[in-house]
């Protein structure tokens, strides 16, 4: 039943009411058409009664004045009944004489009217309703008087059937004019009662399309004053409301102001950083020059020094960049860059540093242009997979590719057949210092930081990155290859917008092919 109902307030408040005022209407009309009918019906006995005591009367006196072979005058000539009215006296089951009166001058009844008369059976003080011949239905009523005779009293029941038909038809007439203007006065006074609640939709829906947990949004609208009143149910929602959204404005303005505090402390804590750490490591690399007099632990020490203070200066770095991307920032140049040759350069330098993984590149023949800062796209492909390197062990499959350009994008895909990630962790996986710690080995060390730089980048770039469960180029991978796979695989899918040049050669491609 409830999924026949509207869900609006504002429509289920119009049928509510209109079915109320449907139901009242319904109730007057049955009323007033009982009313009606029962009046009729009371005019109708009254004037048989009148009828009846007026024809007992009428034979009555003739029997009085008149010899016994001739009791009364014929009852055509009487005066005294009303307009469809009929009178009859039977003596021994026959009609001896009988009149029907209208609004011109009375007359016998007919043969058939005075057979079926005669062939029914009537008993004194009977009244019922009798169907004349020709005459229509009739309410009867029959009294049988001292003399042995029966009189016979009928009323047409026709203007009382009429009355009841145009009552009904009238009832029904005004009915459905109320109701149109009742439910377009129902419409009208809903839709303006309402009308505050529907403007604290409308401020709903646009805050709720405002991107709020970016934490970066100015103004956040309010409600008018005038719909905030708190003697009516929908003013008290709107103040509600207006409190809810300051209460908001100002927790994202604290959280803004913190935000700008922490981007600023590090960058500062980034600056201040760098240079002892520069001296750290310099000053090991320079003591280190003298190995040959340094005891093997002492040289050691030092090598160990000097790897954990690059690790550091990688990770301010790392922070650095972060917090100049934040602030927008970043200083990056916008240029056509190869994603193919960058590709098999990054896929070199990773088969250099990590022999120990197998590495596939899947790239077209022909080169693949975006627009963009060549050092950022560099560092976005090499975060990637050294990214599939420290979260997958020793011969895992590493695989490179990169997509021609379609619908104005060029997709470049690392994917590996290492453990995969928890689903768990997915929805972290693109924030700063989020760890797999479960399923993903931290041999390597991890800072937590490639991938949010990696996502940073992308954004930076105009363009999106997504994780896939799974290695979606294993379809181009032969089943000896796959046969060597020993996890579910994870796949980082970067889609960058195509370069301008890109965009006009392929479009001069298509003109000269059409040509």
């Amino acid at each position: 039943m409830r999924r026949f109902l509207p869900k609006s307030l504002r429509a289920r408040l119009t049928l509510a009411l209109v079915a109320l005022t449907t139901a009242g209407l319904l109730l007057l009309g049955v009323a007033t058409t009982w009313v009606a009918t029962t009046a009729v019906s009371s005019m109708v006995d009254d004037k048989l009664d009148n009828s009846l005591t007026s024809l007992d009367r009428m034979v009555e006196k003739g029997h009085s004045a008149r010899p016994h072979d001739r009791p009364h005058k014929p009852f055509v000539e009487y005066t005294s009944q009303a307009a469809g009215s009929v009178i009859a006296v039977m003596v021994d089951g026959a009609v001896t004489d009988s009149a029907v009166f209208s609004d011109e001058s009375p007359a016998p009844l007919s043969a058939a009217a005075v057979t079926a008369i005669e062939s029914q059976e009537w008993s004194d003080g009977e009244r019922t309703t009798f169907d004349i011949p020709g005459l229509g239905t009739h309410l009867v009523e029959v009294r049988d008087n001292v003399h042995g005779e029966r009189l016979i009293a009928a009323v047409s029941l026709a203007d009382q059937q009429t009355t009841a038909t145009w009552s009904t038809l009238a009832t029904v007439i005004v009915g459905l004019l109320v109701l149109a203007g009742m439910a377009m006065a129902t419409v009208m006074i809903v839709r303006f009662a309402t009308r505050p609640l529907e403007r604290v939709a409308r401020a709903a829906d646009v805050v709720s399309s405002l991107p709020l947990h970016s934490g970066d949004v100015q103004g956040i609208p309010r409600l008018d004053d005038r719909d905030i009143d708190d003697s009516t149910e929908a003013g008290r929602v709107a103040g509600a409301m207006n409190r809810m959204l300051e209460h908001v404005d100002a927790a994202l303005a604290t959280r803004a102001q913190t935000d700008r505090r922490m981007r600023q402390f590090v960058t500062d804590a980034s600056h201040e950083l760098r240079t002892p750490l520069a001296s750290i490591q310099g000053y090991a690399e320079l003591t280190r020059q003298e190995s040959d007099v340094l005891p093997p632990l002492t040289e050691a020490s030092l090598a160990r020094i000097e790897s954990e203070a690059a690790r550091m200066t990688m990770l301010v770095g790392d922070l650095l960049l972060l917090s100049r991307l934040d602030e927008g920032q970043g200083g990056l140049r916008s240029e056509p860059v190869d994603l193919c040759h960058l590709g098999q350069v990054a896929v070199n330098d990773a088969r250099t540093v990590s022999p120990d993984w197998r590495w596939r590149t899947q790239l077209p023949d022909e080169p693949v242009f975006v627009d963009g800062d060549h050092s950022a796209i560099t560092q976005i492909v090499a975060n990637l997979l050294r990214n599939a390197t420290t979260h997958t062990p020793e011969g895992t499959r590493v695989t490179l590719r990169v997509r021609p350009p379609r619908d104005g994008t060029v997709e470049l895909v690392v994917a590996d057949s290492g453990p995969g990630v928890d689903p768990e962790f997915e929805p972290t996986l693109f924030q700063r210092f989020a760890r797999n710690d479960k399923s993903r080995s931290r041999r390597h060390g991890s800072t937590g930081l490639g991938l949010a730089i990696v996502a940073a980048l992308v954004d930076a770039h105009g363009g999106s990155i997504r994780y896939q469960r799974g290695d979606v180029t294993a379809d181009h991978v032969d089943a000896t290859t796959r046969a060597d796979d020993d996890g579910t695989g994870a796949s980082f899918v970067v889609c960058l917008p195509v370069s301008n040049d890109e965009l006009t050669e392929s479009g001069d491609r298509t003109n000269s092919a059409t040509a």
